[in-house]
């Protein structure tokens, strides 16, 4: 197991630093970036999303789905009271983004990816329940960690965006047992397969037009980077190891919550008025450290019984 985390942590290096490769040699711009970034979003992860859905459902897969809905919650509970804790509010930075920046993992994105290539395609559903949950808290909850006081009510027009749309559509193929024909199938696989290359590529664009040199609070950025990649996991995995169900299971979710915090956490800062340029450092720090983190997280499961 430790070898296939490592294999496919090298094989998303590669494309990392493709995207790295096509920032510096202006292959990618902003524009071209953000280009890529809403066909990820709107485009080629619901079209995975929903792929991953079109399955015969076995007794066992929806006892493993049940128990992976169980063990998403506990994860945002325990990230949640973790923030809390940790995060003390202050007004000499804002801590609103740090917390936001520690609870909202790259499950999807980053997630997905890593558990499709040690698990294999097949097990890529057990995350839905993960990223149902994350994308559900991140524009409710999350919205209430950085709305100014001036802000009221909560947008629900995030329950109409592709990703989430998606989501229940998959749910409904997975839970009514609908096929599909295989002109619909085929280039629906063909764009879910895009999803991971371009996640990628757009992350080391990401990280290879950050500023370090110049970034404010590199103390905040490690601590933040440190507890979002190591210190929930840990909590995660000592809290698991102790529960019922399907160890297997545990440990994809355990891969899952070890990604880097959500690139979400940029335009929302942005739309709140936060601090979008540490929202941004942090995403661009933990993507890079992540590459580092998850294989040991993997083998600290491991170690401890999961898998």
């Amino acid at each position: 197991m430790s070898g296939l985390v490592i294999q496919q942590t090298l094989v998303l290096g590669i494309l990392m630093v493709v995207g790295a490769a096509c920032a510096k040699s202006g292959i990618l711009n902003k524009e071209r970036s953000q280009g890529i970034s809403g066909l990820l979003i709107n485009v080629t992860l619901p079209a995975m999303v929903v792929q991953k859905c079109l399955i015969t459902v076995t007794p066992q897969q929806l006892e493993r789905f049940v128990w992976a809905a169980i063990y998403s919650a506990l994860y945002f509970v325990l990230a949640v009271a973790f923030s809390q804790i940790f995060i003390r509010k202050t007004d000499k930075y804002d801590y609103r983004v740090m917390r936001f920046a520690i609870i909202y993992q790259n499950c999807g994105l980053v997630g997905i990816p890593f558990v499709q290539g040690v698990f294999g395609s097949e097990m890529v559903f057990y995350v839905v329940p993960m990223v149902v949950i994350m994308n559900m808290l991140c524009y409710t909850h999350g919205v209430l960690i950085l709305r100014k006081s001036s802000e009221t009510g909560i947008g629900l027009d995030f329950l109409l965006s592709p990703g989430v749309l998606s989501i229940f559509i998959g749910l409904i193929f997975f839970f009514t047992g609908i096929s599909l024909p295989e002109i619909v199938t085929r280039p629906l696989g063909m764009l879910a397969d895009l999803t991971t290359p371009l996640a990628m590529i757009l992350g080391g664009y990401t990280v290879a037009t950050t500023d370090y040199k110049s970034m404010e609070g590199k103390g905040r950025l490690l601590a933040i980077s440190a507890v979002r990649l190591i210190v929930i996991p840990v909590l995660y995995i000592m809290i698991l190891r102790f529960l019922p169900g399907d160890d297997k299971i545990k440990l994809i979710l355990v891969l899952a919550s070890s990604c880097s915090c959500s690139a979400v956490s940029i335009p929302m800062a942005m739309k709140h008025g936060r601090d979008h340029v540490f929202a941004t450092n942090t995403f661009a720090l933990t993507a890079v450290f992540t590459m580092l983190t998850v294989p040991v997280i993997m083998m600290l499961a491991q170690m401890f019984g999961l898998g």
